[in-house]
C-alpha cells in the first residue's frame, strides 16, 4: 500500500511539474517568415500570456459588418490562410468582410492595423462540415498589405512540392515545439 501511496504522489509531482513546463519561443532570424519581433514564454492555449504588443505580425483578425468573427494567417501580402468553418457560412457577404493586420488588440483601438476588404475565398473542395475535415480556407484580399511595415510578416509553411508528397509527409514532426497565436481569454474573466 505504501509504495502505491509513493507511486501516486509521484505520478502527481510528475504531472504537476511537466503542466509547468514553459517554452521560450526563439526563430532563426535570417528566417523570411514566422519570426515573432520579440521572445516569448509559452506555457498553454487557455489561460495563456497576453504577448508584447506586434509579436505575432502574421495574425490577421477578420470582421463581418465591423464584428469580430474569426483569425487567421499571413501566408503573403494578399492571402490569408483561415478556417473553412469560419467563413463558409459568410460567402454571400463577402462585401462585407474585412480583414485587419498589425494590429495587437481586436479592437485596432491603436489605430495601426491595416484593413483590406475580402476579394474572394477559396474553400478547400474536400471539406466536410459535419466532421470539420480539410477545414482550411484561403482568402484573398482586395489589394495587399503593406508588407514593409515591422508590424507585419508572414507565417512559414511547409516547403512541400506535390501532392504525393503531402499524402507522405508527417507534418509537423513529431515532438516539433509548435506556436498557437489568437485571440482569446487569459483568464475566466478576460477577453
Amino acid at each position: 500500500m505504501k509504495i502505491f501511496f509513493f507511486c501516486f504522489i509521484f505520478l502527481i509531482l510528475f504531472i504537476t511539474i511537466k503542466s509547468d513546463d514553459k517554452i521560450t519561443y526563439i526563430c532563426d532570424r535570417k528566417s523570411s517568415c514566422g519570426c515573432s519581433s520579440n521572445l516569448a514564454i509559452l506555457a498553454r492555449i487557455f489561460g495563456g500570456e497576453e504577448v508584447s504588443t506586434y509579436s505575432w505580425g502574421w495574425i490577421v483578425s477578420l470582421y463581418l459588418s465591423n464584428k469580430y468573427f474569426c483569425s487567421g494567417s499571413l501566408i503573403s501580402s494578399n492571402l490569408i490562410l483561415t478556417a473553412a468553418h469560419c467563413i463558409i457560412y459568410e460567402l454571400s457577404k463577402l462585401s462585407q468582410i474585412t480583414a485587419i493586420a498589425g494590429s495587437n488588440r481586436l479592437s485596432n483601438r491603436d489605430g495601426q492595423g491595416q484593413l483590406r476588404h475580402v476579394y474572394e475565398v477559396f474553400i478547400h473542395p474536400d471539406y466536410d462540415n459535419k466532421l470539420k475535415g480539410n477545414d482550411i480556407a484561403i482568402i484573398r484580399l482586395s489589394r495587399p498589405f503593406d508588407m514593409s511595415s515591422s508590424r507585419l510578416s508572414i507565417v512559414c509553411l511547409p516547403n512541400i512540392v506535390t501532392a504525393e508528397s503531402i499524402a507522405k509527409l508527417e507534418y509537423p514532426i513529431p515532438g516539433t515545439n509548435l506556436v498557437l497565436i489568437g485571440w482569446g481569454r487569459t483568464e475566466n474573466s478576460q477577453t
